[in-house]
């Protein structure tokens, strides 16, 4: 069984807009946030666990099969299934919000899959994993914001990233369109 600790806290806002799912047992955990100042982030968030959770079981047989052979096509549907399982957030957040007049309604999704040592993980805007170990803290995934773009294209510093007005400004977002990158 694996060891984890599962937390989320709403920020500066008044509603907590994050929804998530931690399965130690099959070793799937995901973290949604909705995102702040779009309709909805919270049915958003919401959705996109749901869909999650329904696909631990897929997620767990491949694991599974992963952990038993750690062979690199065995690696590849791991992180295929992670992918096809964003497309599916994507499109129910997205048909969702079409259904109830909500469109702009998104969420940011963080997915982690571990088996024998090996996590995998798929992410999709400004949510980040961290890998704590002996006492130190990694991040494990970029931000997909305007900021970390121009940071990284060496259009910004990262001390102006901080400080821009545009900080809060994700480039992809989970059911802003039906696939999502």
């Amino acid at each position: 069984m694996i060891r984890f600790h599962a937390v989320t806290h709403p920020g500066n806002r008044k509603n907590n807009e994050d929804a998530m799912f931690a399965d130690g047992t099959h070793g799937i955990f995901v973290v949604a946030d909705g995102v702040g100042g779009r309709a909805a982030g919270e049915v958003a968030s919401s959705i996109t666990v749901e869909t999650v959770e329904q696909a631990t079981p897929l997620v767990h047989r491949l694991l599974s099969k992963y952990k038993a052979q750690p062979e690199w096509q065995r690696r590849n549907a791991v992180l295929e299934a992670l992918d096809e399982i964003c497309q599916r957030c994507s499109q129910r957040v997205y048909d969702e919000a079409e259904r109830i007049g909500q469109r702009g309604m998104t969420t940011t999704i963080v997915i982690m899959a571990v088996s024998g040592g090996t996590a995998f993980l798929a992410h999709v805007g400004d949510s980040r994993a961290y890998l704590v170990r002996d006492g130190l803290i990694q991040q494990l995934t970029e931000d997909h914001s305007m900021v970390n773009e121009l940071v990284r294209s060496g259009q910004m510093s990262y001390d102006d990233a901080k400080k821009s007005q545009y900080r809060n400004v994700i480039t992809r977002a989970v059911g802003l369109y039906p696939t999502v990158q």
